[in-house]
């Protein structure tokens, strides 16, 4: 829960369609309507694991993670309804590879705006549009690559990806949260705290140490340090060279 509460929120392709609101009225309307799709989008599928469940009791992890797919191919022999049935299976795959690809092209525009805007554009800072929409474009095509291929050689399952994804990602929680509340919150206290976070998050994750120190994530004990790094650094070093 609190990987998700602190994770999911500042989601980087999320929080940038914030940007294109046409005016405040826009932005209000929608976030109202945010407030029901998970009822409308995830629940279905919930309650559709849990019937399936019940119908394959004998699913190990990795095969419990196809049990949507095991469900349609179920309904799919319904006596005199095959046809119906196909085209259903056909459509929901459609927008399962649809919702997959606007997560993904939102995400990867988030990133290359990063390097171009934050990284390329810093040091080259008299490159053309032309030229840092190019490099965006290209940065876009290396980072799908590596992508591509750590996803054919890691043996994970998708709630691992997930778990993992979450873990990096409230690390950015500090930023977000404090920088819009603390005015006088320098960007070297934010990176300082959020590169303690992530490297004691990998090191939990990718050593022999424990997955989960003390019973928690170790996103959640990265966060903790993070957010402590973060507020010991602002008292004494910001306060003491204000």
């Amino acid at each position: 829960m609190i990987l998700i509460f602190f994770g999911i929120s500042v989601y980087p392709q999320a929080i940038q369609r914030i940007y294109s609101a046409k005016n405040e009225k826009t932005l209000k309307r929608s976030f109202q309507l945010m407030i029901i799709m998970p009822l409308l989008t995830t629940l279905p599928l919930v309650i559709i694991a849990i019937i399936g469940a019940a119908h394959f009791p004998d699913l190990d992890k990795t095969q419990s993670e196809q049990i949507i797919l095991l469900m349609l191919s179920k309904i799919r022999h319904i006596e005199g309804f095959e046809t119906e049935m196909s085209i259903v299976i056909t459509l929901f795959v459609a927008a399962a590879i649809a919702a997959i690809m606007s997560t993904v092209d939102s995400a990867m525009l988030a990133i290359a705006s990063l390097f171009t805007q934050d990284i390329y554009h810093k040091i080259y800072p008299n490159a053309s549009q032309k030229r840092l929409t190019y490099i965006g474009k290209l940065f876009s095509w290396l980072m799908m690559a590596v992508m591509v291929y750590l996803a054919i050689i890691l043996p994970s399952t998708i709630w691992w990806l997930i778990q993992i994804k979450l873990e990096i990602l409230v690390q950015i929680a500090p930023a977000i949260m404090l920088g819009v509340w603390v005015k006088d919150i320098t960007a070297k206290t934010i990176l300082l705290g959020l590169l303690v976070g992530i490297i004691t998050t990998l090191l939990f994750l990718l050593t022999s140490l424990p997955n989960k120190p003390f019973g928690f994530h170790a996103g959640v004990v990265g966060l903790v340090i993070n957010f402590l790094i973060v507020f010991l650094h602002y008292k004494f070093y910001n306060k003491s060279c204000v």
